[in-house]
């Protein structure tokens, strides 16, 4: 179930992050329907991203009820509960946080009101677990500190 969902970054600071419509930070490509993880470098915070996702739920057998997402890449899909209809959520554009309820059925589908010519497309964001729903300021806090972090890092990375 998407318990939350706001828009708070602006889409440009997260481009002027690093993360733009050719962010990518899988060693291969996304499988249609496949869900990926990856550690971002960052705490405990997570890349999760994908190419569409089927109906599904997190395992049951891992406590931690919810997840928040920051989205940094979309392509044209949406997170959403499998009853809600996605014309009752404002589209997920980078910037936009939710929050998940991990243990009810959700899936990521297209969402034409994000028009791409992009194939495949890829929705990814970070991710961060809790056990019970974090309020907006915890959530827009470690978001906060993550984009800093990565803008830091970007800002003294060699210049090619």
């Amino acid at each position: 179930m998407l318990a939350d969902q706001w828009k708070e970054f602006d889409k440009e600071l997260i481009r002027e992050t690093g993360f733009n419509e050719e962010f990518y930070p899988f060693s291969y490509s996304l499988p249609l329907f496949k869900i990926e993880k990856k550690w971002s470098g960052f705490g405990t915070v997570d890349y999760v991203g994908c190419n569409q996702a089927r109906k599904h739920r997190d395992s049951i057998s891992y406590p931690k009820e919810y997840y928040a997402f920051l989205v940094l890449r979309n392509d044209g899909l949406i997170a959403k509960e499998i009853n809600q209809s996605r014309l009752e959520l404002p589209p997920q554009l980078p910037g936009t946080i939710i929050i998940l309820k991990r243990h009810c059925f959700h899936h990521v589908i297209k969402d034409e009101r994000l028009r791409t010519r992009l194939y495949p497309r890829f929705w990814i964001g970070v991710g961060q677990v809790f056990d019970v729903k974090p309020d907006k300021l915890e959530v827009v806090q470690l978001f906060q500190q993550f984009l800093s972090h990565y803008k830091a890092k970007r800002a003294i990375a060699p210049k090619d």
